[in-house]
């Protein structure tokens, strides 16, 4: 099994402390960067990660992350959706099992979508203000 964990987080390419001035809402001088790393739980290596800057949040990084991961694993991710597909639900019989531990900025219906398409067992922390109805 394949455990990976996503995180994300926010530096300055400049001046120190526009991170927290941003996060405040205290007038900035200049943006800063979102780094969004996937590693693998036991050999801490990392499988995947994006830079953007600090109006993308985490969220939208999860999908490319996973098709990143995926093929530095050998795993065409083409591939293992169509079988995920094929199959019905959890990952095909002869591929890899793959759990994601995520925190709550990771949770997004979009993003639960993503890991049932794809064969992977979500372990995302759910947001205090989730709402569990169903669209």
């Amino acid at each position: 099994m394949l455990q990976i964990i996503i995180d994300g987080t926010g530096m300055s390419p400049s001046a120190k402390g526009d991170y927290i001035r941003c996060k405040y809402k205290i007038k900035t001088r200049s943006g800063f960067i979102r780094l969004s790393v996937m590693i693998q739980q036991d050999t801490m290596q990392v499988l995947g990660f994006t830079v953007t800057d600090e109006k993308i949040g985490d969220s939208p990084q999860f999908e490319p992350l996973i098709k990143q991961t995926l093929k530095s694993r050998g795993i065409d991710p083409d591939v293992r959706r169509a079988a995920v597909m094929e199959a019905g639900t959890g990952p095909p019989p002869d591929h890899i099992a793959i759990e994601i531990r995520a925190d709550a900025r990771y949770d997004s219906r979009e993003n639960f979508q993503t890991c049932k398409e794809y064969g992977i067992t979500p372990i995302i922390k759910i947001r205090r203000n989730a709402e569990y109805k169903a669209k």
